[in-house]
């Protein structure tokens, strides 16, 4: 017996996993089943499949697995095998987790199975040849060879998606918590969501469609990504940042890091929830200069200072001749050649 897992969350489309006898990890780090979030741990569960008996397992997880049953959230025990029926579902973190029968879903109707990784990859190679034969009909040829295809609906809407749309990306751009994607290559693709980089189970059809949304996002964006212009930074309608560049400058081909910058600016109010204030003797302060040198005790790859203006630039200088790869700070002056002096005048206080 086989079955079909589906992990669902928000408003994104489902994803689904094909199993059959055996143990899945599930988890945000090197796991069978991804599920980037930053409230599941990098090996939350387990999933046991033996003979048409599927179980769940917590990995004694930092913040546990729920059993759903309507508006009720009931925890799993950690470390015990728990049975899992079909109808039954589990929750991890904003994910919602079910199965059905593999075998039954076969003989359902076709809306609800989903076609191949290599049928999509068929038909968007197919859809890409078409555009570059018949532009101007390549969407209506395209239909008219799907006609008899039971899968119709799905591999229309994912072959859009990766031609005229963000493809593996959508879901991952339109999440709130996304907070960075990396694309390496066409079929690894890692995203931050607030507890650091994951690989996703997330790819690009083929490597050509990857190529021509890299080329076709710098273009909507007022940028160009080619040769002459190896190198693209732009900013997205949505306001993140995108940075790509193609060789010579890289050796694996293109790569694309997107930056998303929070929706709520820090203001007066959260600003102040962040930080502390001494009370009327001094006690409780925490100087510029004090951070600076807990930066440096705590072996940092770089130390970033956001203006220099008093005793903490004692610290800085030591930082930049002390054998760290990298160090930033600005500070304020009439000249460079003035920058200088007043650096050597700070040192003094």
């Amino acid at each position: 017996m086989n079955i079909s897992l589906e992990v669902a969350t928000g408003t994104a489309s489902p994803r689904r996993y094909r199993l059959c006898n055996g143990r899945y990890t599930i988890g945000s780090g090197d796991c069978d089943i991804v599920l980037s979030y930053p409230t599941v741990s990098r090996r939350h569960g387990l999933v046991t499949l033996v003979d048409g008996v599927v179980s769940y397992t917590d990995l004694s997880s930092r913040n546990g697995s729920s059993l759903l049953q309507g508006d009720q959230r009931l925890p799993i025990a950690s470390d015990l095998a728990a049975a899992w029926t079909c109808n039954a579902r589990i929750g991890i973190g904003p994910f919602t987790l079910g199965w059905n029968d593999a075998t039954a879903q076969d003989d359902t109707e076709a809306g609800d199975q989903m076609p191949s990784e290599a049928a999509l990859q068929r038909h968007g190679q197919r859809y890409a040849r078409l555009m570059t034969e018949s532009p101007g009909q390549a969407r209506d040829l395209f239909f008219d060879q799907l006609e008899a295809d039971p899968l119709r609906q799905q591999i229309i809407d994912r072959v859009h998606r990766e031609y005229h749309g963000n493809g593996p990306l959508h879901h991952l751009l339109g999440d709130p918590a996304c907070r960075e994607i990396i694309v390496n290559a066409y079929n690894e693709i890692y995203v931050d969501l607030g507890s650091g980089l994951n690989r996703t189970t997330e790819s690009f059809l083929t490597l050509e469609s990857f190529e021509a949304w890299t080329v076709r996002t710098a273009h909507e964006a007022g940028r160009r990504l080619d040769l002459q212009h190896p190198i693209c930074e732009a900013t997205l309608p949505n306001g993140a940042r995108f940075h790509a560049v193609m060789p010579p400058v890289s050796v694996r081909g293109i790569s694309v890091a997107i930056r998303r910058f929070g929706s709520a600016p820090i203001d007066e109010f959260r600003a102040l929830e962040q930080g502390r204030a001494a009370n009327a003797d001094g006690i409780g302060q925490v100087a510029l200069r004090q951070l600076v040198q807990c930066a440096l005790r705590m072996r940092p790859d770089r130390i970033i200072v956001g203006e220099c203006r008093g005793s903490e630039v004692l610290e800085m200088l030591q930082a930049l001749n002390t054998g760290h790869p990298g160090s930033l700070t600005t500070v304020h002056a009439n000249s460079t050649e003035e920058a200088v002096q007043r650096l050597e005048l700070l040192a003094l206080l």
